[in-house]
């Protein structure tokens, strides 16, 4: 399994890139929190987003690291500063 380290220096599994369009700078700042292991961000990715479409499958896939039903935050165990940074743009 390949790892990558993230901002908190927490390793997770590397994900899958984002296969969709965002519609707003705001939701395109989750995706790419969420891809590159903010796991919060997959989470909050997931709820705002509507069934059946792309942002709903890559949140819920935790970016493509799994296939389980769990909260991503749950599984990778990453917190809620990593993502603020990455919506806030400062990460």
């Amino acid at each position: 399994m390949t790892l990558d380290s993230d901002a908190t220096g927490s390793y997770v599994p590397l994900g899958s890139p984002f296969d969709g369009t965002t519609t707003s700078e705001d939701e395109q700042r989750i995706v790419d929190a969420c891809s590159r292991g903010g796991m919060n961000a997959c989470d909050a990715l997931y709820q705002m987003s509507e069934e059946g479409t792309a942002q709903k499958a890559y949140g819920s896939t935790c970016g493509g690291r799994t296939q389980t039903s769990e909260w991503c935050s749950d599984l990778y165990g990453l917190g809620y500063e990593y993502f603020q940074a990455w919506v806030d743009g400062t990460a």
